[in-house]
């Protein structure tokens, strides 16, 4: 067992528009957003990550998971920008008994929707907001319940059609599912081409579809070697109801040469913002926080 545990920050950097995709060069940083490295903090926030991005009128938001304690329970948090100098404070958006994380957001219909991972209630859930603060999310639909969870979902919708991509991750395999609907609450059948991908180098999300130029890209996490470590992408180059095709377009876009980033990192999510390009991700930091480190221990000796 290692005597630490993988904490997780958020970064929120610029670019040019005209710097080329899934580059981390020349990227300025807007927002940095710690976890706790104390060693003796007994409520330390060992987690923020899985950050998404979303505009709505003059406003950015950023919403991401908390997990204060290693084994704790996420909760989904969020901020919002109108500058990209000047941020809001951490408010809490979704709080359930469950765990909570990959807080994906859209817009669908004039309406704004949340698709968190909620693997701990075996179910995918959709939620929408109540109201233009974003801060107060509803139950719309469960679209999805079964025996097993289902993690890091997104939907991408494509001449009238909505695709969910989910995956399963037992922790020896992780595998990519996908679902078709003519709705967004469903009911979603399993495409004929499905699973799309088995594997700890691309079987598991990293953020939401990215369409660029008339192309889709879906980043994925890169875990052979331990949980966070990297993130890549494939481009889809066919995506219909009957067929599906993806190839693999980059690896390892964490630049695990730039500081903040030198044990990795699995989330990438891009808007653009004030006719700039705004890259939201988190890194991975060792910690050596001893109260955590001895209820990973215990976990481990005694589950």
């Amino acid at each position: 067992m290692h005597f630490f545990i993988n904490n997780f920050s958020i970064r929120v950097f610029e670019t040019p528009t005209n710097v080329s995709l899934f580059s981390m060069e020349g990227g300025k940083t807007v927002l940095n957003i710690k976890s706790d490295t104390e060693l003796f903090n007994p409520k330390a926030s060992v987690i923020l990550a899985d950050p998404f991005l979303f505009v709505n009128g003059d406003t950015l938001y950023l919403f991401y998971e908390h997990l204060t304690k290693w084994f704790g329970t996420g909760r989904l948090c969020m901020r919002s920008t109108k500058d990209l100098k000047t941020w809001t404070d951490e408010v809490d958006v979704l709080v359930e008994p469950f765990h909570l994380s990959f807080p994906y957001v859209f817009e669908e219909n004039g309406k704004v929707y949340m698709l968190p991972e909620t693997g701990g209630d075996k179910s995918i859930r959709l939620y929408e907001a109540e109201d233009n603060s974003l801060t107060k999310w509803k139950l719309v639909k469960k679209l999805k319940e079964d025996a097993e969870p289902w993690y890091d979902s997104v939907i991408y919708k494509r001449e009238g059609k909505y695709y969910l991509f989910t995956g399963t991750d037992d922790d020896v395999q992780q595998v990519e599912h996908l679902f078709v609907s003519d709705s967004l609450t469903g009911p979603y059948t399993e495409h004929p081409m499905s699973p799309i991908y088995t594997g700890r180098d691309g079987g598991r999300n990293a953020g939401s579809i990215i369409e660029h130029e008339g192309k889709m890209y879906r980043p994925v996490q890169v875990c052979i070697g331990g949980y966070g470590e990297q993130t890549s992408v494939m481009e889809i180059e066919k995506l219909t109801p009957t067929e599906y095709k993806e190839r693999r377009y980059k690896n390892s876009i964490i630049d695990t040469t730039m500081p903040p980033y030198k044990h990795g990192g699995h989330q990438w999510n891009q808007v653009e913002f004030l006719g700039r390009r705004v890259v939201a991700t988190d890194y991975r930091e060792k910690n050596y926080n001893v109260i955590e480190t001895l209820r990973k221990a215990k976990h481990i000796l005694f589950r």
